[in-house]
């Protein structure tokens, strides 16, 4: 069983300091081993995670928006914005990639937050459960593969 001090004295026996950390797996293992890390002296800047659970949509469809939407995409704070339109029930990415645009991504579906990207104006809702900790949310960020704009808005690729 991988519990908490388990993960403890494998980290003090295995894990050298500057080790990045990829978690994976149900949510009370996630919950035990992020609390390990921590305990160990891991920045959260180190740590990632990846879900395999499909998301489901936050809002129900019929209160998305029933038009293309306006999305403005930089690629880095200094780059210029490229424009494009998010068609109903479509995500950022889905539209990012069919304009052109080279953005990062991987599972396509909420899990590994790779296609991470900081909401700088606007409204975006996102499928649930996915894989961003609150603190990111709280700090702007969005997931491109389960986010939908709820009208016009910018979205940054930290690059």
């Amino acid at each position: 069983l991988l519990t908490r001090d388990c993960l403890a004295s494998l980290l003090a026996e295995h894990a050298p300091a500057e080790a990045d950390f990829m978690l994976c797996g149900p949510e009370g293992m996630l919950v035990e081993a992020r609390a390990a890390l921590a305990a160990h002296g891991v920045p959260k800047e180190r740590i990632r995670e990846e879900r395999f659970t499909q998301p489901h949509l936050r809002q129900r469809a019929a209160d998305l928006p029933q038009v293309a939407q306006p999305v403005k995409l930089r690629l880095g704070k200094d780059s210029a914005a490229a424009e494009f339109e998010v068609a109903p029930g479509r995500t950022l990415l889905e539209a990012a990639l069919a304009a052109g645009a080279e953005v990062p991504y991987s599972c396509a579906m909420g899990g590994c937050g790779r296609c991470k990207v900081k909401l700088l104006s606007g409204d975006v809702v996102m499928d649930e459960p996915n894989c961003l900790s609150e603190e990111e949310r709280q700090q702007g960020f969005v997931l491109g593969c389960v986010g939908r704009p709820l009208g016009p808005c910018e979205v940054e690729v930290e690059v």
